[in-house]
């Protein structure tokens, strides 16, 4: 399922969307939320933490030596781990 949400400012009775290059096409359920102006906060927030989600997406996608013996050291070191029985 494809989600596209936006915020926009409503400054008269209409409202255009503008879909990205490849999103669904077909029949959708549109809802509209209102924020009120005290919320601006939440907003704000909202756009940190995709700004914050863009930002990891940035890291590289390959692990150096030292990530990878780290990992493993960990692996190992749970598999030794016996709670025994509760």
């Amino acid at each position: 399922m494809n989600i596209y949400s936006d915020y926009v400012d409503i400054k008269n009775d209409q409202i255009t969307i503008s879909f990205p290059v490849g999103f669904y096409r077909g029949k959708a359920l549109l809802e509209i939320n209102t924020i009120s102006e005290d919320k601006s906060e939440t907003m704000s927030d909202a756009i940190n933490r995709d700004k914050f989600s863009k930002l990891l997406l940035q890291r590289p996608s390959q692990l150096t030596k030292d990530e990878i013996l780290n990992f493993k050291n960990l692996s190992d070191w749970m598999s030794e781990w016996n709670p025994g029985k509760f």
